[in-house]
């Protein structure tokens, strides 16, 4: 019996996902199991069109846009919260922003993997005028699936109680402990969501507590604060084939009112068959992509409020590469290798500044040292051919190594390299060329290489002591 959607099954048995509209998806090729659904449906579940209506639509402004095919990995990753490793847990996702930024639109856009309902202002989403109790019974609605609560700023009826209120419904979204309440009969124990907010400000600007909840508030959140001048925006540029942003914002709202409910129901029937198929193997294949996202960015060995945060780009990760690998994210869209960890450096460049930026470029630099070449052996110059083929040059100057990188292989290779690099050349970790308009290369000594390349001159003695000293 399912008493709230999501997994229903027991361990070394048959496992059901039961979606939020009461549709119950079990596996194929084995003997049919009835699963009676206690709970009421939510019509907001009821899928409109295809999925490949849905590709179609959202493509021509999501393909090859960072922060829009993120949300959609994210949307994607919840079921996998329970075949994760254990220290995975519910998360939330803020984007933050002014009015008109498209912050709320990336947060319909997630919500239509699962839901949506055009006759709704949220659509798919929820707002966050609701009560504590409210949002408890949205977290048993939304279990194993994603959880979208729209502006915060209207949250509470006063300044006093919108702080009271989010500040417990971060707590509560971020765990999985619950209990029945007198007179609603909510439960949400072990109810496994992600959460994906929106506000015109940070949350933990919003908040008036001491540092020590501060802090803990920190580490449940990853928060992308969006606008038309810094790194992180809504949209890389102007999707091709629209006039302005504003015009590709109005037709992607139209296309999410359109078609919705079809990609995280195709997720979750490859997941119960493949969990039906071979569970251990599927269990293990998550835990691959999450390490192969933290070889991407060094971002394994973190500890603390921003190893958790990791987290939830590395699960975001795993799904978007299963979403991948299943036809449920075109290829047309971009590469999901590139795109999550280049918002991965984008974020923790602007939260984590320079010593962020220095963890990413380490992480980068590390697994190719013994394609290095000491200048010293370097007798004659470089064919260019030759120079790029290495991983770089090492140079020990009177004042400390320095590493020369090819700037086509570092840009590469390295996620959100132009906005590490930018970091790190204010830090004095990167010598660009100065002049009126200061550059991140410099021209490549022709003592060393025989031809005009530009290099990545990277003191390596100053990126220790960043590393060292935590920025």
């Amino acid at each position: 019996m399912a008493d709230r959607p999501g997994w229903t099954g027991t361990p070394g048995g048959t496992w059901h996902y039961v979606l939020g509209d009461g549709a119950v998806v079990g596996p194929r090729d084995v003997p049919p199991t009835e699963v009676i659904v206690a709970f009421e449906p939510d019509a907001k579940f009821t899928r409109r069109g295809k999925l490949g209506d849905w590709q179609a639509a959202m493509e021509p402004v999501v393909a090859g846009q960072t922060l829009p095919v993120f949300v959609l990995c994210l949307a994607l990753a919840p079921p996998l919260l329970t075949l994760a490793p254990p220290d995975f847990g519910n998360q939330l996702c803020e984007i933050a922003g002014p009015s008109g930024h498209g912050k709320s639109t990336l947060a319909f856009l997630a919500a239509s993997v699962w839901a949506g309902d055009p006759a709704r202002e949220t659509l798919g989403a929820e707002s966050w005028l609701t009560t504590l109790e409210a949002i408890e019974r949205q977290m048993a609605v939304h279990a194993d699936a994603l959880l979208v609560l729209d502006e915060a700023n209207k949250a509470g009826s006063s300044r006093k109680t919108q702080r009271e209120l989010i500040e417990k419904a971060i707590f509560r979204l971020s765990g999985t402990e619950g209990k029945a309440r007198h007179g609603t009969g909510v439960e949400v124990s072990g109810a496994r969501l992600l959460t994906i907010s929106t506000s015109n400000e940070p949350l933990a600007q919003l908040l008036k507590v001491t540092p020590a909840v501060m802090e803990a508030l920190q580490a449940r959140m990853v928060t992308f604060e969006v606008s038309w001048e810094g790194p992180l925006r809504a949209f890389d540029r102007v999707p091709h084939g629209f006039a302005s942003e504003r015009k590709a914002v109005e037709a992607l709202l139209r296309a999410i009112a359109t078609y919705y409910g079809t990609p995280g129901r195709a997720m979750v029937v490859r997941l119960v068959q493949e969990r039906a198929a071979d569970e251990p193997k599927l269990r293990r294949r998550i835990p691959q992509f999450i390490a192969h996202f933290y070889k991407l960015t060094g971002a394994g060995d973190l500890a603390g409020s921003a190893g958790r945060a990791a987290k939830l780009f590395a699960l975001a990760y795993a799904a978007g590469r299963l979403a991948r690998e299943w036809g449920i994210l075109p290829e047309a869209w971009g590469m999901i290798s590139k795109l999550v960890p280049r918002l991965y450096a984008l974020w923790r460049s602007a939260v984590g500044g320079a010593a962020g930026a220095a963890q990413l470029l380490r992480a980068h630099l590390d697994p190719t040292r013994e394609r290095w070449i000491d200048a010293a052996s370097v007798k004659s110059p470089l064919k260019l051919e030759d120079f790029r083929a290495t991983a770089g040059i090492l140079v020990r100057e009177e004042t400390g190594s320095v590493l020369l990188v090819p700037s086509p292989m570092l840009r590469s290779g390295l996620p959100g390299c132009l906005e590490v690099m930018r970091a790190l050349r204010d830090a004095g970790v990167v010598e660009g060329e100065e002049g009126q308009q200061r550059k991140l290369t410099r021209k490549a000594p022709r003592r060393l290489v025989d031809g005009p390349e530009r290099v990545y001159r990277i003191r390596l003695d100053r990126l220790d002591e960043l590393l060292e000293s935590g920025g």
